[in-house]
């Protein structure tokens, strides 16, 4: 639950999926619960049983599958989910009133964990865009707070898996509320060169002015690592990098279709960071124009970057008293004769950390921090970044 991740966070020992007591090595700053949009709450609503569940086939599934409440089983929730969305026929029919009451109660619970000063608890989305199961996802952060985050029902992939949709959504919701929203774009590695496109993902049209001004408003810091691989370079982008095949996962995402190189320059941090240079050239904007931070992308509820501390993607791999040997059999069943496209989860990441520059730890300071792109990001060491001014007399 919210809850537990906030309490985990924080420093308390909860228990796991798997009933194993779980406690953080090093308690975390800030935290922000990203669930996806698309079903948001579903795990919550199918434990309490939602009535708007039993209104669809699909649900119904839900419910069936998740009855026997193991491990196993919601690892077949999680596959059963995950199809829904990547599968050639798109989403079956679903009945998503459930998603008032979700966000409702995340926000919440977001709301009675902040404790300026202390412990900032951020109320977010995750907005999971995957166009023929390439990965675009984006998670949306809120400036505010529950009052005025309530106003609004999360926007999803399933009304639009445009980015520039969401961000007119965004520009909608500021307007409407007076709030502030920001939006981080991850897993460029996994989006087959989508991430970092010179097209618009719609009309297939070159980037253009607005494009980058609008871009780099709405999105201006990247999640460069997470649990899914290292996103910052690529072997074959810097061969004289021994860094560069960190954590590379070098495959596609969700879809049939196989990375290929000359999808590379567009997936990855650093040749965009150098194209975006160009563009600013160019177009007088600079759409790539980014800082980045680092995040887990876990399923679990336990965010933490230590490996001896991973409770790994979702619960069917957290530690038990029978560990289980996880492969992400999404990918492997859309193409069953390719062994390249499993995955499995000992390639794991335990994941990277968000840092910010904030005078002080409440949502309003580490917003801005992200919003001014002051910000880094790190897969274990928490650097201290000491800043220093020397004035000189000049004649």
């Amino acid at each position: 639950m919210p809850d537990d991740s906030y309490r985990f966070a924080k420093g308390e020992t909860v228990t796991s999926s798997t009933g194993v007591p779980a406690k953080i090595v090093r308690p975390l700053d800030f935290l922000v619960i990203s669930d996806h949009a698309e079903t948001f709450g579903l795990a919550i609503a199918i434990r309490e049983k939602h009535p708007a569940l039993s209104n669809t086939e699909w649900g119904r599934k839900l419910l069936e599958l998740a009855a026997p409440d193991t491990p196993e089983a919601w690892a077949q929730v999680y596959v059963y989910w995950a199809q829904a969305f990547i599968g050639e026929d798109g989403p079956p029919e679903m009945d998503l009133s459930f998603q008032d009451d979700m966000w409702r109660g995340a926000t919440e619970s977001a709301e009675h964990h902040n404790s300026p000063g202390a412990f900032t608890a951020m109320i977010g989305y995750e907005w999971t865009s995957g166009p023929a199961g390439n990965n675009l996802h984006r998670v949306v952060v809120y400036r505010g707070d529950k009052e005025e985050a309530d106003q609004a029902i999360p926007f999803s992939a399933l009304e639009s898996s445009d980015p520039e949709d969401l961000w007119n959504w965004m520009e909608q919701y500021e307007a409407k509320t007076g709030g502030k929203l920001l939006a981080i774009p991850h897993n460029g590695n996994l989006s087959n060169g989508l991430m970092f496109d010179d097209l618009t993902l719609t009309s297939r049209q070159p980037l253009d002015e607005d494009y980058a001004k609008r871009r780099q408003k709405w999105e201006p810091i990247y999640e460069i690592t997470q649990m899914k691989g290292d996103g910052e370079s690529h072997p074959d982008l810097s061969p004289d990098d021994e860094f560069a095949g960190y954590f590379t996962w070098d495959m596609g995402s969700f879809g049939p279709q196989r990375k290929t190189p000359d999808m590379l320059p567009k997936g990855y941090v650093r040749p965009a960071l150098k194209r975006g240079m160009l563009y600013e050239r160019d177009l007088g904007t600079n759409p790539f124009k980014i800082g980045v931070v680092g995040g887990t992308d876990t399923h679990t509820g336990l965010s933490t970057t230590d490996e001896s501390n991973f409770f790994g993607k979702i619960s069917a791999v957290e530690p038990t008293s029978d560990p289980i040997r996880f492969t992400e059999v999404v990918t492997g069943r859309l193409t069953p004769d390719d062994p390249t496209d499993d995955q499995t989860h000992e390639e794991a990441l335990a994941a990277g950390l968000a840092a910010v520059w904030a005078r002080e730890n409440t949502r309003e300071a580490i917003w801005d921090a992200m919003k001014r792109r002051e910000v880094f990001a790190t897969t274990g060491t928490r650097i201290r970044v000491r800043v220093t001014s020397q004035s000189r007399n000049r004649k």
